[in-house]
């Protein structure tokens, strides 16, 4: 790693904008799901979602990561759902869980990475605006 003016401060500006990556890249795969099965609103949701990012308020840590659960547990239908078919028609199935079950656990790991204390921290009130009342209920 480069070293720059201030090293520490290096790392947690690519630490922040790497915990964010993940959850752009679990959206855009959710919304290629939907994109496939026909639902316009929820492929243009998924697409409009990581923009939240660029809103420095806490409710987008919240908001998004919810998403990204929420997504989580989509693809765990999807596997379901898909594993019936395929079993009742004998067709193989086990690698299909395995890559599924695998995009699930990334997406569920996007929205768990939203939480951690550098990027909350990177969305928490900056001194001198007035925070919410939602927002000072969090900070107690």
């Amino acid at each position: 790693m480069r070293e720059g003016f201030n090293g520490s401060l290096e790392i947690t500006i690519i630490g922040q904008f790497m915990r964010r990556i993940p959850f752009v890249i679990a959206m855009i795969i959710l919304a290629a799901h939907f994109l496939r099965t026909g639902a316009s609103a929820l492929t243009l949701l998924c697409l409009l979602l990581p923009f939240l990012l660029f809103i420095k308020r806490s409710w987008v840590i919240t908001t998004t990561s919810l998403f990204a659960y929420f997504g989580g547990i989509i693809w765990l239908f999807v596997t379901y759902d898909l594993y019936l078919q395929r079993a009742a028609s004998d067709q193989p199935w086990a690698r299909m869980i395995l890559i599924l079950g695998t995009v699930a656990i990334f997406t569920f790991a996007a929205g768990i990475l939203l939480k951690t204390a550098a990027v909350r921290k990177l969305y928490s009130p900056s001194k001198g605006s007035t925070p919410t009342q939602d927002e000072e209920n969090q900070l107690k």
